[in-house]
């Protein structure tokens, strides 16, 4: 989808609909239609696979804005559905953007240094009339822009100082880089909620142990028009086409890691007051042949017990919390 830029919104265009998100103040705006002939001072950034969510801290971390820069296609599930592995995510604030994203072939010339095949790409059906009210990313933003941008960054750091506020705001920004870009275990579908098994697939709500972004996301699920709402899974997704006896099938293997208690194995013991393992981890295989589907479900997790284990070896023993 592609991702404009005004003095005050960012505008997610998707096919017939429209998204904006404010700048200064974090909210979201859905739209049907998306005529943006009459939106001044507005320039398109580029292309995005999706958006990861929004994330602030009133009085310390002004609101931002996470969306997909890069994804690469992993292989197929649940035909035709594409599952996409992401390699690195883009910051979005009142302030210009940090870097790039792939080039909108329809409003810029420059070529990027990202792929066009390593990124999800799809067109965008705007009207005529919008063509000549975009720019294209490469332009200087406006003075205004830069205004906006710098009112907006005070007003939300006085509360701790400067150099607090933005202390803070890098070392966040830079673990969420880290998390997304350096990790490789992140994946989404835009056509098929992942987060579901093949046997759940009858559920209209995503499962919400594996629902990683669900929080990042809640005002967009408070939406009337949900379907901005991408659910990303932690785990790792492999499919591969195999033939056996001049028999084709595909095998998948998706692992979905629960986002409650998750945590290195002698940091996370045991279970939490709802029942929650930790470190559980939810592995599907799914073999597809023709028409037909089947899935086998493994899972583990920590002892479902209260227990703890201090240090980093096996002495001390573990030791019991509860009795019953």
């Amino acid at each position: 989808m592609e991702l404009f830029q005004t003095t005050k919104h960012y505008i997610f265009v998707k096919k017939d609909r429209s998204l904006w998100w404010n700048r200064v103040t974090g909210e979201f705006r859905a739209e049907n239609g998306c005529d943006l002939s009459c939106v001044d001072d507005i320039e398109c950034l580029g292309l995005t696979a999706g958006i990861v969510g929004a994330l602030e801290l009133p009085g310390v971390y002004e609101p931002h804005l996470m969306v997909i820069r890069e994804a690469i296609p992993v292989g197929v599930i649940y035909p035709p559905n594409i599952v996409y592995k992401i390699k690195s995510v883009l910051m979005l604030n009142a302030e210009e953007p940090e870097s790039i994203l792939s080039p909108c072939p329809r409003h810029s010339t420059v070529k990027s240094e990202v792929p066009r095949s390593n990124v999800l790409l799809e067109s965008s059906q705007l009207m005529n009339k919008t063509w000549g009210a975009v720019k294209s990313a490469s332009s200087t933003i406006k003075s205004s822009t830069q205004h906006a941008a710098l009112l907006a960054s005070t007003q939300v750091k006085s509360s701790v100082g400067i150099r607090d506020a933005g202390r803070i705001e890098k070392k966040v920004t830079e673990e969420l880089h880290r998390m997304f870009d350096d990790t490789d275990s992140f994946y989404f579908c835009t056509e098929a909620d992942i987060t579901q098994s093949l046997q759940r697939r009858g559920s209209e709500k995503e499962d919400d142990r594996f629902f990683w972004n669900k929080h990042m996301l809640s005002d967009i699920l408070k939406l009337t028009d949900k379907s901005w709402a991408l659910p990303i899974i932690q785990g790792f997704v492999q499919v591969e086409h195999c033939v056996m006896e001049k028999e084709c099938f595909t095998l998948a293997l998706i692992s979905r890691r629960s986002r409650f208690r998750a945590g290195t194995r002698y940091k996370r013991r045991g279970v939490d007051e709802n029942g929650n393992c930790a470190n559980y981890v939810e592995t599907e295989q799914i073999l597809s042949f023709g028409s037909h589907q089947m899935s086998f479900i493994q899972i583990r997790g920590s002892v479902p017990i209260y227990w703890t284990q201090p240090g980093f070896k096996y002495r001390p023993p573990p030791r019991i919390n509860r009795g019953e």
